[in-house]
């Protein structure tokens, strides 16, 4: 029996464990996230290099500027 069992048996109490979601620390991971997110975004695109993603059948998923002016494909829909 843990010590922590034993004291709250011998203050007579029926106590049930209980898990308690502190959102604050939800909300910091999340701008964290956010933020990281925009500076890979921003990075990406302006970036001076080609940056282009394809999927397993060849497919253009995402392009950045500097992809989308050398190569003249200006959207998505023409990136097929």
């Amino acid at each position: 029996m843990g010590l922590l069992r034993r004291e709250m048996e011998s203050l007579g109490e029926s106590m049930r464990p209980t898990l308690v979601h502190d959102s604050r620390h939800a909300k910091d991971e999340e701008r964290a996230l956010r933020a990281s997110e925009q500076m890979y975004r921003e990075l990406v695109e302006n970036a001076s290099d080609l940056i282009y993603v394809i999927d397993l059948q060849g497919n253009f998923t995402s392009i950045n500027r500097a992809a989308q002016r050398i190569s003249g494909i200006a959207g998505p829909k023409r990136w097929r």
